[in-house]
């Protein structure tokens, strides 16, 4: 009965220790020292991940394509708009014409509930655009990264430090003592 509380106290300890590590970087660089020197096997995962979706031209073609998608429902919405001004324009002249004979409900009363779908649609595609350009601007960011991804084995091999110049920085002694 003692050792069961015992063994719960002693999980607990292990997962902030885990989490200290992790967030230190050192499973990560641990591994990096005592892996030969090469690309670490996660790493590799990552890469055929990034090169079996299409790498960076899918992205690319993506965000064209959502582009193009975004011109053509805005000329849409536009269309749809002019065509609802027409219409009340035409009905605002054919009242001014006939004046009481033109018993015709008014435009702006018919089309109300489209005037009010066709704001929620402006609304929403600003929203889309303000998150798309969110996404593009990390992507931006990291497209170095994702380009050296979709690269070769030994671009990213080239791009990684090396195990003799990390034994030789400030914390050598610290990693070695790990």
């Amino acid at each position: 009965h003692t050792v069961q509380p015992a063994l719960d106290g002693i999980g607990e300890h292990n997962d902030v220790l885990k989490g200290s590590l992790a967030s230190m970087n050192l499973p990560g660089a641990i591994e990096a020292l005592e892996t030969p020197v090469g690309v670490p096997p996660p790493l590799l995962d990552k890469m055929a991940a990034v090169r079996a979706a299409g790498g960076v031209g899918a992205l690319l073609d993506l965000f064209d394509t959502v582009e193009r998608v975004r011109e053509e429902d805005g000329a849409l919405l536009a269309a749809a708009r002019k065509a609802l001004d027409d219409e009340e324009a035409d009905d605002n002249t054919a009242r001014a014409q006939f004046g009481a004979r033109w018993t015709r409900t008014p435009s702006h009363v018919l089309t109300q509930n489209l005037r009010h779908e066709q704001q929620k649609f402006t609304s929403n595609m600003d929203v889309a655009l303000k998150s798309d350009q969110h996404v593009r601007a990390k992507f931006d960011e990291c497209e170095q990264y994702l380009l050296l991804l979709s690269g070769t084995r030994e671009d990213v091999e080239a791009a990684l430090p090396r195990q003799a110049a990390a034994a030789t920085g400030d914390d050598a002694a610290a990693v070695a003592e790990l």
